[in-house]
C-alpha cells in the first residue's frame, strides 16, 4: 500500500533501461550489490524517483474515497474531506446556509496550492522519468 502498483512498473521499467555494463563495471571495481545501487543506480535514476514521488504525492493528496471510509472523527477530516463538504454543502438547494462560489473555489485553490508549488521542483525531471521508464528494448 506504500507505492501503486504502476509506479512499481515505471521504476522496475526504468531500472532495466540502465545498462547491465554499469553493474558489472562497478562490481570489478570491488563493490557490492548495495554499493553499486546506492552509488550508481540511485543517482541514474533521478528522473524516475521524481516522476513517480510526483504521481504518489498528487494520488495521495487526492485521495478523498479512502478517507470518508475509513475515519469517522470530524476532528480528523483531511483538506479533501473539508472541500468535499464544502462544495457539496454549496450545491444542496434545500440547505438554508448556501456557499457562495466565491468561497468554494477559494477553498480549490487552497487544495491545489501546495501542488503548483511542488511541480516546479520536479518538473525538469517529470517528462525525461515518464519516458525512461516507459522505454521498452
Amino acid at each position: 500500500g506504500a507505492v501503486s502498483g504502476f509506479s512499481i512498473l515505471l521504476m522496475r521499467n526504468f531500472f532495466q533501461s540502465i545498462p547491465m555494463d554499469i553493474l558489472e563495471a562497478a562490481k570489478i571495481d570491488g563493490s557490492g550489490q548495495f554499493r553499486a545501487f546506492w552509488s550508481i543506480y540511485l543517482p541514474l535514476s533521478k528522473a524516475g524517483l521524481a516522476t513517480v514521488t510526483l504521481f504518489e504525492f498528487v494520488g495521495r493528496w487526492n485521495n478523498l474515497l479512502t478517507t470518508l471510509l475509513l475515519i469517522n472523527n470530524s476532528s480528523k477530516d483531511t483538506l479533501q474531506v473539508a472541500l468535499y463538504g464544502l462544495v457539496d454543502q454549496g450545491s444542496s438547494a434545500s440547505s438554508g446556509n448556501l456557499v457562495t462560489t466565491n468561497v468554494k473555489m477559494a477553498g480549490i485553490i487552497i487544495a491545489v496550492l501546495p501542488l503548483i508549488l511542488a511541480y516546479p521542483f520536479v518538473q525538469k525531471y517529470f517528462v525525461k522519468g515518464i519516458f525512461l521508464g516507459a522505454s521498452k528494448e
